[in-house]
């Protein structure tokens, strides 16, 4: 006979040891419904170790005291446990190491990898045609190359060649922000364009060429990273003349503004999640947009296909809000801020819950966008935030309380 782990007794025979977990080595009965066996073959009890069974991203059950024996780490960038031999190990942020699922995305330079080609770029590693591999900007051969090479380069005075212009780095304190956002601002502007080469922005902004502008007027603004609800973006506008010229430029409907924002404390896809609820509030006030073939709105579940060409592109750093049409002015600009931070300010909440928000006269959702809009024109917009949440959020809200008191 032998003592079992829940103090009953039973025949050795009709007996196996737990091999992991809480109750290692103690004693259970063969017909026990409470055993967990595992792919490794180790053996753990499935309520008293419940905490400690994970899956890996291909749906692998595993215990947590096992990971090293099978090589198991937790892939940080991806939000998921993955098999080492599945994994890479490289720069997963800023200046941030960890482990990614491997991947056709990701940067290889001089012995590093980036989990993706924004995060190499935030490091100043970028692609260099000529090369043909990728390099640390201060290994790009600008001055060693020869004249025909020079002819090809895209506007040398004004603008650098895509994601070959610095930036992206952060400008905020890092380990102080728990919501960074960046801004991309599309312009047609030749004024501007001209007005000051891409190295003489400051603070960290730059000026790339982008193939869906005019090739003789466009251009993408990129800023640094900041802090969603500090002050430091707005500082560093105000307090330039050069970079208010360029936000204040003039702009096509071929034009977006899209605002990149990322959390500390929540994986992409959990942010994606979170603020879903406001999405048909978007949608509402940027109705144009819906159908743009760059911005394109989608059932909410589409999204995690990782679409680029989507109103909200998911990527793997990032929630990239990209609905947003041309920034018309610095104004503009703060104003959608503003929205962004309401937005993360109520993670959460559901299309329910922000629907009362809309019809609340005194939420700072409705006086943020009836500021805008004018009170008149709210209902109307609140009349398509319950359309286009069955539309697209299969949230139905008929007959919930839509008048605005």
């Amino acid at each position: 006979m032998v003592t079992l782990y829940n103090g009953e007794e039973a025949l050795k025979s009709e007996c196996n040891q737990f091999t992991i977990g809480t109750h290692q080595n103690e004693w259970y009965h063969q017909d026990d419904d409470h055993i967990c066996t595992f792919e490794s073959g180790a053996i753990c009890h499935a309520e008293d170790d419940t905490d400690d069974i994970r899956h890996t991203d291909c749906g692998t059950a595993f215990h947590t005291d096992e990971m090293d024996d099978q090589e198991i780490e937790w892939a940080e960038y991806d939000d998921c446990y993955a098999y080492r031999d599945n994994l890479m190990y490289g720069y997963i942020a800023y200046n941030c190491e960890g482990w990614f699922l491997d991947n056709t995305d990701y940067v290889e330079c001089d012995g590093d990898c980036y989990a993706s080609e924004r995060i190499a770029n935030a490091m100043d590693i970028y692609y260099h045609n000529g090369e043909g591999e990728w390099l640390h900007i201060d290994d790009h051969p600008y001055e060693d190359e020869d004249e025909e090479e020079e002819e090809e380069k895209f506007d040398p005075r004004h603008l650098a060649e895509y994601h070959r212009g610095g930036g992206r780095g952060w400008r905020a304190d890092q380990d102080a922000t728990n919501f960074s956002m960046g801004f991309e601002v599309e312009k047609e502007d030749l004024a501007a364009r001209e007005s000051c080469t891409y190295k003489e922005l400051p603070h960290g902004w730059t000026k790339e060429k982008d193939a869906s502008l005019n090739d003789k007027t466009g251009f993408e603004l990129i800023s640094p990273v900041y802090d969603l609800y500090g002050t430091l973006h707005e500082e560093d506008i105000e307090g330039s003349n050069m970079l208010k010229q360029h936000i204040d430029g003039g702009h096509s409907g071929t034009c977006g503004g899209h605002i990149h924002i990322a959390s500390k404390n929540h994986g992409v896809e959990e942010l994606f999640e979170l603020s879903s609820g406001f999405f048909p509030v978007l949608y509402s006030l940027y109705v144009n947009r819906l159908h743009a073939g760059y911005a394109q709105a989608k059932k909410k579940h589409e999204y995690l296909n990782r679409d680029k060409k989507s109103s909200i592109y998911v990527r793997h750093d990032t929630l990239e809000f990209r609905i947003f049409p041309a920034v018309k002015s610095v104004k503009n600009l703060m104003w959608r801020v503003g929205l962004l931070r309401i937005i993360m300010s109520n993670l959460g909440a559901t299309e329910r819950d922000v629907l009362r928000m809309l019809c609340d006269a005194e939420s700072p959702l409705h006086k943020h966008i009836a500021a805008v809009i004018g009170s008149e024109n709210m209902m109307r917009k609140i009349n398509l935030f319950v359309e286009y949440s069955s539309l697209y959020n299969d949230v139905d809200l008929n007959g919930e309380d839509t008048e605005i008191k």
